[in-house]
């Protein structure tokens, strides 16, 4: 979907979603890990904020390696907690990044709509997708910035039918002012409700063990890390998610 579009430029759910933000911790339904992936710049980080605090900053800070969010919300009474993750678009970070796409359960990939390079990237991150994460992910391609419609280099309609070939639905969002950004995660997450989750409840413990694994992940890329400045930044994300984690549960 362009910018200024109000409806989805594919198939939509079926089912009528609503969505809502929970200021408590219930038990949960399910519990998805998403992924957003992309060339470094395009964004991922801002639409990571924007979707979960609703702040943006127009300050660039690089992700080291990985960060998340978490984010509970309600889809047709369903109580669902998102683990959503910012991976680094940096080549050096790809020995990290390539350990999280190991229990996705959908991917969000990314391009910069005035950034032609980072539509070209598209294919490789699709390759990581299907490498890593296998062919019936759920996807979804996100160009970002499409507030910035003085600078476009990619055109939409292009975009469009690159997406339509491989049967990937798309969208045009802005981290800056929030167009479009919920309406990608809610055409996302029904999908993956479909056609990943089974319907049963998740345990709270099974929740605090995937987060743990996770963290367990960043662990050991950091004993096996040949790199003295790559282990010192795992070892500080590691703290840090370690902390996150343990507030929210």
């Amino acid at each position: 979907m362009g910018c200024n579009q109000s409806k989805l430029e594919c198939s939509t759910p079926t089912s009528t979603t609503t969505t809502t933000l929970k200021s408590q911790k219930p038990p949960c339904d399910l519990f998805l890990k998403i992924l957003m992936i992309g060339n470094s710049s395009v964004g991922k980080s801002s639409m990571l904020v924007r979707y979960t605090k609703n702040t943006f900053s127009d300050s660039y800070t690089p992700t080291l390696g990985i960060d998340f969010c978490l984010k509970t919300i309600e889809i047709d009474d369903k109580i669902i907690k998102l683990q959503i993750w910012d991976t680094a678009g940096q080549e050096r970070f790809n020995n990290i990044t390539s350990s999280y796409y190991r229990g996705a359960n959908g991917v969000m990939i990314v391009y910069d709509i005035t950034n032609q390079e980072s539509f070209y990237n598209l294919k490789k991150w699709l390759g990581d997708v299907e490498y890593y994460a296998g062919p019936n992910i759920s996807k979804i391609i996100v160009g970002n910035k499409c507030d910035l419609e003085e600078t476009r280099a990619v055109d939409f309609i292009n975009a469009k039918k690159f997406a339509n070939d491989l049967n990937i639905p798309i969208m045009e969002v802005s981290a800056k002012d929030s167009s479009n950004l919920e309406d990608a995660f809610l055409f996302l997450i029904p999908q993956i409700i479909k056609t990943w989750v089974p319907p049963t409840t998740l345990p709270m413990p099974m929740y605090s063990y995937l987060i743990s694994y996770d963290i367990y992940l960043i662990t050991t890329n950091i004993l096996v890390s040949k790199s003295g400045e790559l282990s010192i930044l795992l070892l500080l994300e590691y703290s840090r998610l370690k902390q996150i984690s343990s507030d929210y549960l």
